[in-house]
C-alpha cells in the first residue's frame, strides 16, 4: 500500500515485482506539482481510502465503502454537539497564560478569537484535561471541514486557550501538560502530557487549517506539533524496535514521560511502570492524516525544526512518514494480541521489548512479544486508575477510534501487516480495521435478544427501542467478553462511555449482513435519546451527560452519522481549478456526506417506524 496509495502519483504497473522489503525504498516520492484534478483527489489524498483509486487505477476492488446512518443518526449527532457545547467556558479567567503572549507573535487566525475551554470533571479527570480540549479540537474540526462557520469559530477559540495552557509549566515541546492547572495534581504538580489528548488535538487542527485554506503561519504552527507530537508521544527518531524483515515498529506512549518501549532506566527511563501500553490510545486515522499533512504540506526551512538522532544525524520528513507508519503497523498488531473475538480490548497490555542494554532507545526485539502480559513470567500494569487485562473505561475509545480509520482509510484500514510473536510476517493473521470492527457487529448480530434487518427489526417493538434486548449482547454472561488477551471481567455496558463506541462498529461492511440492515442498525441505536431541545440534556436509556460519558457519546455519534469531513485541498498545491469532483469520485474518496439511498437503508420507513 506504501508504495501506491499515498505518494504514487503516476500510473500503477499491471504487475507489481516482488523484492525484498530490505531493498525497497520505504517511501516513494510525493507527486509533483502537475498532477491532474482527477489524479490528485483519486491517488494522493487524505482520507480517500487507498481504497480506490491510484492515478485513475482501481487498488482494491473488493474494499467495501464504509456505512453510515440517515436522518435519525445525523439528528441525534445534533444533539449531543449541542449538550457538548453547553460544556464551554470563557478561558479568560481560567488560563492566566492568555495575558502573557504577544499576539503578534500568534498565527493570524488566533488573534482576536474568543478563547475556550472544556470543563471537565470525573475519574482522574477535573479542572481542564488534554483530553477534552483534544476532543473539542477533533469534533470542531471535522465540523468546520464541512463548512461550519461555528464550529469554526469554536475551534479557533478552543486552539488560542490550548495553546495559551501549552506555554505552562509541565507539557513539552509545545504540547499542553495532561491537567490544568498543574495544582489540581497531587502529590506534586501535574507532569508531562497525554498521547490521546495530544493525537485528537493536532488532527483537529490540520482540520481547521483546512478549513482556513492552509495559511502558511498556521500551517508552519500545526507541522510543528505534528513534529512534537511524534517525538514526544512516539519517540521519533530513535524510540523503536527493529523486526526481523527490517521493518521499524513505533509503540504509542502514554504520553511525554511512560509507557510504550520508554526504557525502564537511563535518561529516558519511564516514569510509570516499564512497558505498559494502552491500545486505546492507538489512533490509526490520525496517523495516516499527520502523514499525508507532511506529504503535502512540507516547506524545506521545516526540515530545522526536526529533532536529530541521538547519534547527532539529521533526520527528514520522510523519516518522519515512515515512523508514524511504523506506529500503525504495531498499534494493530498490538491490538490483535489485547483483543477477544467480541471486541472486547485490555485497558493496558506489555509492550515489553527490551535491549541488552537497559537504557537503550532501539534493538531488535518484537513489542507484542508477551502482549497482553509484561514478558514470559507474566507481569501486569495499569494506569489512570482501570485495571490491566479488563474491557473498561480506558480500553472503550478503541472501537471509535478503529470505526475512524476504516470511515476515512477504508483501502488503507483493510490492509495491515501482521507478525507473529517472533516477528516474522505472518499471511494468516488476517487481522485489520475491518476485522476489528466485525468482531463487535458479530456479538450483536450473534447475541444481542433482538435482530435487524434490512426493513424490520425486533429491536424497537411498539415504537422504542429495547435497549435491555440489545445490552444482551455484551452483558456479564455474554460470550467472548475475557479471553487469553483479555484476561479480566470487563465494566458494565450500560455505562454510555462502555456502549456508544461499539455503536461505530457497524459503519464495516459485515458479510452476512445487509448494507441496509447495517445501517438500521446505527439508526435504532442512535435513537435510544431524545433531545427536548437544542443543548438541553437527553431523555433515555444510556443517555448521560455527564463529562466522559459525553465525550464518547458525541464522537461516536459523529462517526455513525458519517460527519467525517473530507479535506481535498491536503496535497500540497492546487494547479487547476476546477469544480467538486464527481459522484463516483466523490463515492471513491470515501466522503463522509456521499452517502447514498443504498449505503444508509430506507431512511423514511425507519423514521416512520420510530416516530409511530
Amino acid at each position: 500500500c506504501l508504495k501506491f496509495c499515498v505518494w504514487h502519483g503516476g500510473p500503477r504497473p499491471d504487475v507489481v515485482p516482488a523484492a525484498p522489503r530490505s531493498t525497497m525504498s520505504p517511501l516513494p516520492p510525493p507527486p509533483s506539482r502537475t498532477l491532474g484534478l482527477r489524479a490528485r483527489l483519486s491517488g494522493a489524498l487524505v482520507f480517500t481510502a487507498c481504497a480506490t483509486r491510484v492515478a485513475g487505477s482501481l487498488v482494491d476492488q473488493n474494499v467495501e465503502p464504509p456505512i453510515f446512518g440517515g436522518p435519525i443518526s445525523d439528528a441525534a449527532f445534533q444533539g449531543w454537539l449541542g449538550v457538548w457545547r453547553g460544556q464551554y467556558r470563557d478561558a479568560g479567567p481560567l488560563v492566566p497564560e492568555l495575558g502573557t503572549i504577544d499576539a503578534s507573535t500568534l498565527p493570524k487566525a488566533l488573534r482576536g478569537v474568543q478563547p475556550k475551554v472544556v470543563i471537565s470533571s470525573g475519574g482522574v479527570a477535573g479542572g481542564i484535561v488534554s483530553e477534552g480540549m483534544g476532543y473539542a479540537l477533533m469534533v470542531e474540526g471535522f465540523q468546520a471541514g464541512r463548512g461550519s462557520t461555528e464550529a469554526l469559530s469554536n475551534g479557533l477559540g478552543i486552539a488560542r486557550a490550548w495553546l495559551s495552557i501549552a506555554t505552562s509549566p509541565g507539557g513539552a515541546s509545545g504540547l499542553p501538560v495532561w491537567k490544568y492547572p498543574t495544582s489540581l495534581c497531587s502529590p506534586g504538580p501535574c507532569r508531562g502530557t497525554a498521547i490521546d489528548g495530544d493525537e485528537d488535538a493536532v488532527l483537529g487542527l490540520i482540520y481547521l487549517a483546512a478549513a482556513l485554506q492552509y495559511p502558511p503561519d498556521f500551517v508552519e504552527w500545526v507541522m510543528k506539533l505534528v513534529i512534537a507530537f511524534a517525538a514526544v508521544d512516539l519517540g521519533f527518531p530513535d524510540l523503536f524496535r527493529s523486526l526481523p524483515d527490517g521493518t521499524r515498529v513505533f509503540v504509542p506512549k502514554g504520553g511525554s514521560e511512560w509507557g510504550g518501549l520508554a526504557p525502564p532506566r537511563g535518561q529516558f527511563a519511564t516514569t510509570k511502570h516499564p512497558w505498559c501500553y494502552g491500545p486505546s490510545y492507538f489512533a490509526p486515522a490520525h496517523y495516516r492524516v499527520f502523514r499525508d499533512f507532511v506529504a503535502y504540506r512540507w516547506e524545506p526551512h521545516f526540515n530545522s525544526y526536526l529533532p536529530s538522532r541521538l547519534s547527532g544525524e539529521a533526520t527528514s520528513s520522510e523519516d518522519l512518514q515512515v515512523a508514524l507508519h511504523g506506529a500503525i503497523t504495531a498499534g494493530y498488531n498490538l491490538l490483535y494480541y489485547a483483543s477477544c473475538e467480541s471486541g472486547a480490548v485490555s485497558n493496558w497490555v506489555g509492550s515489553s521489548a527490551p535491549c541488552a542494554s537497559a537504557d537503550a532507545l532501539s534493538c531488535a526485539a518484537v513489542p507484542w512479544a508477551t502482549t497482553p502480559y509484561i514478558g514470559y513470567s507474566g507481569g501486569n500494569c495499569s494506569a489512570s486508575g482501570t485495571p490491566f487485562g479488563s474491557y473498561g473505561a480506558d480500553a472503550s475509545r478503541t472501537p471509535w477510534r478503529i470505526a475512524m480509520d476504516y470511515s476515512l482509510y477504508s483501502g488503507e484500514a483493510n490492509q495491515v501487516s501482521m507478525y507473529d510473536r517472533f516477528g516474522r510476517a505472518d499471511a494468516s493473521l488476517q487481522f485489520n480495521a475491518k476485522v476489528y470492527l466485525n468482531r463487535i457487529v458479530r456479538q450483536y448480530k450473534e447475541h444481542a435478544g433482538c435482530a435487524c434487518g434490512p426493513t424490520a427489526s425486533t429491536c424497537i417493538p411498539s415504537g422504542k427501542v429495547a435497549v435491555d434486548l440489545i445490552s444482551k449482547a455484551f452483558s456479564a454472561n455474554a460470550p467472548g467478553l475475557t479471553c487469553a488477551h483479555v484476561p479480566n471481567p470487563s465494566q458494565n455496558w450500560w455505562s454510555a462511555y462502555m456502549s456508544y463506541p461499539t455503536f461505530t462498529a457497524f459503519v464495516a461492511p459485515l458479510e452476512g449482513l445487509e448494507r441496509d440492515a447495517s445501517a438500521r442498525w446505527l439508526e435504532i441505536l442512535a435513537s435510544i435519546c431524545t433531545f427536548p431541545g437544542e443543548g438541553e440534556a437527553p431523555e433515555g436509556l444510556i443517555c448521560s451527560s455527564t463529562y466522559f460519558d459525553l465525550g464518547q457519546e458525541v464522537i461516536s455519534s459523529m462517526i455513525m452519522a458519517g460527519a467525517l469531513s473530507n479535506v481535498p485541498n491536503i496535497i500540497r498545491s492546487v494547479d487547476v481549478a476546477s469544480p467538486s469532483p464527481d459522484a463516483a469520485v466523490a463515492a471513491d474518496l470515501g466522503h463522509g456526506r456521499a452517502r447514498d439511498e443504498d449505503q444508509a437503508g430506507p431512511k423514511g420507513s425507519m423514521a416512520q417506524q420510530l416516530n409511530s
